[in-house]
């Protein structure tokens, strides 16, 4: 448990600093945009504020906006400038009275003394090449009583065989055009000559020195002269819109402060002793097990010689206070059980020994207790102590059942009127204190610990864990409170000056949402939000928190926490709403932690949420406790998630065994091509890790390369929620093989980072692609042109126009040919294949799975396609590999990241087997024996050998687009 204390904090933040304005320079792409045209991002934007950060020198102040609305950067610079620069100055998406979106620089408000300059670099994705004529255009607008000022621009800034070149122009608005708002500067500029590109590129836009005004940027464009473009031509080949993959920069900002803070940890630590400077013993002991929890957690070493002295050094110590004896027992039952059973099982004896007869703890415990009659329970010395007992219940140290009601009872009577929590009871003075979100989480995290330890414990039935009707109505009274009045709470204290301690909250926000399943309120993340409160005390020079060792653990731990990743959500079908406190969810997090190794997490969820959210997460736990009910926007959700990688579990509570048959109906709306099943005894996901071939009586629903919809055979969360891991270890394991074969050896994906679903875009062209399934009758992907024509739309804004492939009339691009069995063609589906290449259709030939005996059997029916018909070794300069395609760029796919099954075939070829299919002297298609199509929806299954989904995707990018290049040729 956390417990940071409540004292107020330094007022002199220290902006987190990750990059320099070199770093502005790097040398990494990704891949390349249009020659004829450089994209630098959407300033059209809903409004919002950018986040500062202070460079390395501490003169810079850098604003910037996370992943797709990142434009690239506003950079202030100033000697001694850094500290109000990144207080007065603000950046910003706004709308302007008039509707326009753009991006704001407000510097109105500076108040800095010294010099100082404002820039603004636009990041350019794409190719520049030398000697080559481009259009910029800028709409710099002016704001209310202001005026546009003359900028300078370099254009582009870019670092070419090694030097730092670029064109400078003077941008003037005179006269009547500092206020008009249409008037857009236009002019040209050439590259210059260059062999090789070695670093970044950027157009920067340099504002007057101490500019003390407003500016408004709508557009700010860079394109390559073209002929066809000059003559009003339309372009025949979509541009890309994304290129560089969207990184969270707050996922960069915590690793970075991660880091830092770990090596000041290590660095804190006293090589003789072992242990961690405190104020005295007790505060030692806290802080000890806390550092070497960390980093424990961040991979040291603990059987290391430092780690190690600290652990003795920690079971050594006499201690009194609760909240050192609730750290100790935590660190020893997490790392160092077996050495050390005897510290802990005292520790537990002085813990019970300590609870006051209304079931809490005060700060100490022994003699102090009884001697000072002034010592009084409080929340945070009541959380620790439960939080450590349950550990320690956990780890075979048993803690009686009345110990856990009394605790219980006290975490009622603690809650206030309106459903928060404050420090103390109110007897002991707590009466006059505000509810605050800090002591609330504490609260509800306390219920939450007693729901599971005071009631399901003990528990002979699946349902006698929710029997406490007090119990619940505290918890949701609390979750009501949280709803209303989480980041708002400093409104509810009588002093408006008043704020808290961003650690503790933190770590109490955070903690809450692990044992909850509650990932947000008031439409904000608590993880995200949580994880900026603490971040903007993180001083990268230092590598501390607010200057010093208590809150850099406080922060690193709620960001640890808060980075865990999400393996399982969980949505309840019917039932009351005392069923969202279900504890199935956290235990088998608990089991699937211990068997990995390092905590994951999980999340309460319904099917309001997006669908880009839901497929973040590959396991959909459905407990249905009631009626079956979902409307056909809701199955075809759940149909969505499934093809995005997802895989559903349905699990029919034991009182309600009348909706597993109307279940197997209801999936018929989502899923009309496909029927349930009983599982088959050789399934792979009973023997992945765990082997439980004969223990499961399962019915599945799959596409016959992989099952994505389980129902349970019996009420699983009665196990889960109950923990009856002895009884019923089949239960858990299953969902633990379940998790590894979803994931097929990749990690599971963290809070921070994008979702894999891609949104798709307004589309600006448009291709016609037919899908053909081939060596089975079973569908596969039913939504495969779907699923690909939002992938083209949100990359190139490129619309797929489905053809059935049966269809000669209508001349395609692309035909798509997926093998998904050992089945020969047909006559009638190799006559398509035929008419379509005939018509002009280039074509794409996979193997599903890349099952070695059906890429035989499918090589060989594609040269039953006729005698002049050959196949060839695709070479690595080919442009479907280069991604360098006609009048547009794909992606760079020669070297790329391959399943784990085709690592194991060849771990030197690290891309795909591919072949020229070839008719006469012509390309008409590419074959290759590896997998690509499942990889589009993130579709992770064992023993597929193909490219991993990101880069499955990028192929695909380069295939449609090359079949369009042919087509063009054709034409």
């Amino acid at each position: 448990m956390v417990t940071s204390s409540q004292g107020s904090v330094r007022s002199a933040v220290a902006i987190i600093a990750i990059a320099a304005i070199a770093s502005i320079l790097g040398t990494s792409t990704v891949s390349y945009a249009a020659p004829n045209l450089i994209a630098n991002g959407n300033l059209e934007q809903p409004p919002e504020r950018a986040i500062p950060r202070v460079g390395p020198t501490g003169n810079e102040v850098i604003f910037e906006f996370e992943g797709a609305k990142s434009f690239g950067r506003v950079i202030a610079y100033g000697e001694g400038a850094a500290d109000s620069l990144s207080k007065e100055l603000a950046v910003g998406y706004v709308q302007q009275p008039g509707g326009s979106r753009g991006l704001l620089i407000d510097a109105k408000e500076i108040n800095f003394s010294g010099s100082y300059d404002i820039e603004v670099w636009f990041d350019l994705k794409g190719k520049i090449r030398p000697n080559k004529e481009y259009a910029y255009s800028v709409d710099c607008r002016a704001t209310s009583q202001n005026s546009v000022p003359t900028l300078k621009m370099i254009a582009p800034a870019m670092w070419t065989d090694g030097r730092l070149s670029g064109a400078v122009v003077e941008l003037s608005w005179t006269g009547d055009e500092q206020t008009l708002d249409d008037i857009v500067k236009r002019g040209t500029i050439k590259t210059p000559d260059f062999k090789h590109r070695t670093g970044g590129q950027a157009l920067v836009l340099k504002l007057p020195t101490n500019f003390k005004s407003q500016l408004f940027f709508v557009t700010v464009g860079f394109r390559e002269m073209d002929e066809a473009l000059v003559e009003g031509k339309e372009q025949v080949m979509p541009n890309p819109t994304l290129y560089i993959p969207v990184v969270d920069i707050l996922a960069e900002r915590i690793e970075i402060a991660k880091s830092g803070a770990a090596n000041i940890l290590r660095m804190s630590q006293n090589p003789q002793t072992g242990a961690w400077p405190g104020t005295d013993v007790e505060s030692s002991v806290q802080i000890t097990a806390f550092a070497m929890h960390l980093l424990a957690v961040l991979d040291e070493d603990l059987s290391a010689a430092p780690m190690e002295k600290g652990v003795r050094w920690l079971a050594e110590q006499e201690i009194t206070k609760t909240q050192a004896i609730a750290t100790r027992i935590e660190f020893l039952c997490t790392h160092a059980l077996n050495d050390n059973r005897q510290t802990i099982a005292s520790d537990v004896l002085a813990l019970l020994d300590a609870q006051y007869p209304d079931g809490g703890w005060s700060e100490y415990t022994g003699e102090y207790i009884k001697e000072d009659k002034t010592i009084q329970p409080d929340n945070v010395s009541t959380l620790a102590a439960v939080g450590a007992l349950a550990i320690a219940d956990q780890s075979g140290f048993e803690v009686d059942l009345r110990t856990w009601r009394q605790a219980a009872a006290y975490w009622r009577n603690a809650q206030a009127v309106d459903g928060g929590f404050r420090d103390k009871m109110d007897k002991y003075g707590g009466l006059g204190e505000a509810t605050t979100t800090t002591q609330t989480a504490f609260g509800l995290s306390g219920l939450l610990i007693t729901l599971d330890m005071a009631y399901a414990t003990e528990a002979r039935t699946c349902s006698q864990y929710l029997a406490s009707s007090a119990h619940l109505e505290a918890m949701h009274k609390s979750f009501e409170w949280l709803s209303e009045y989480y980041d708002e709470y400093y409104k509810m204290l009588p002093d408006l000056n008043s704020g808290p301690n961003p650690f503790a909250n933190a770590n109490a926000m955070v903690g809450m949402c692990s044992l909850s399943g509650i990932t947000s309120f008031r439409d904000k993340n608590i993880f995200r939000t949580e994880a900026e409160a603490v971040l903007q005390y993180y001083d990268q020079a230092s590598g501390t928190f607010a200057g010093n060792l208590e809150a850099s653990l406080a922060s690193v731990s709620a960001l640890i926490d808060g980075s865990k990743p999400i393996v399982i959500q969980r949505w309840i079908m019917g039932g009351t709403a005392d069923h969202e406190f279900s504890r199935d969810a956290v235990h088998l997090c608990r089991y699937l932690g211990e068997q990995r190794g390092h905590d994951v997490s999980w999340r309460a969820v319904d099917l309001s949420l997006e669908i880009e959210e839901l497929v973040r997460t590959p396991i959909l736990y459905v407990n249905v406790e009631g009626e079956i009910e979902a409307s056909d926007e809701e199955w075809g959700k759940l149909r969505d998630y499934c093809f995005g990688g997802g895989v559903i579990v349905f699990n029919i509570a034991e009182d309600n065994e009348a909706a597993r048959s109307k279940l197997e109906q209801e999936l018929r709306k989502p899923f009309p091509e496909f029927s349930c099943s009983t599982m088959k005894k050789d399934d792979p996901i009973l023997s992945i890790k765990h082997d439980i071939n004969e223990k499961m009586d399962m019915k599945v629903l799959g596409n016959g390369l992989k099952n994505f919809i389980f129902i349970t055979p019996q009420d699983w969360s009665c196990h889960l929620n109950n923990y009856q891991l002895t009884d019923h270890a089949e239960t858990f394991q299953f969902l633990d093989n379940l998790l590894l074969y979803t994931l097929d050896s990749s990690s599971p994906r963290g809070n921070f980072e994008a979702s894999t679903w891609s949104r798709g875009a307004v589309p600006t062209k448009s291709t016609r692609i037919s899908h053909l399934t081939v060596g089975t009758h079973n569908p596969m992907f039913p939504d495969f042109l779907k699923t690909l024509d939002r992938i083209m739309q949100t990359e190139y804004r490129l619309k797929i126009d489905p053809i059935p492939a049966e269809a000669s009339s209508t001349k395609t691009e692309l035909l798509w040919l997926s093998c998904a069995g050992s089945d020969v063609m047909t006559d009638r589906e190799l006559e398509i294949v035929r008419n379509k290449i005939a018509e002009g259709s280039f074509v794409f030939a996979e193997v599903l799975t890349g099952n070695t005996s059906w890429a035989e059997t499918f090589r060989s029916d594609l040269q039953k396609l006729g005698s002049d018909y050959r196949i060839r070794r695709l070479l690595a300069n080919h442009p479907v590999m280069t991604g360098e395609l006609y009048e547009t760029y794909g992606y760079d796919v020669r070297v790329i990241n391959v399943r784990t099954a085709l690592k194991k075939d060849n771990e030197k070829l690290p891309r795909l087997e591919m072949y020229i299919l070839e008719k006469g002297d012509k390309e008409v298609g590419i074959f290759t024996v590896h997998d690509v199509g499942s990889g589009l929806g993130y579709f992770l299954y064992p023993e597929c050998k193909g490219a991993m989904p990101e880069w499955s995707r990028k192929i695909a990018a380069n295939i449609v687009l090359y079949a369009m290049q042919q087509s063009l040729e054709e034409g």
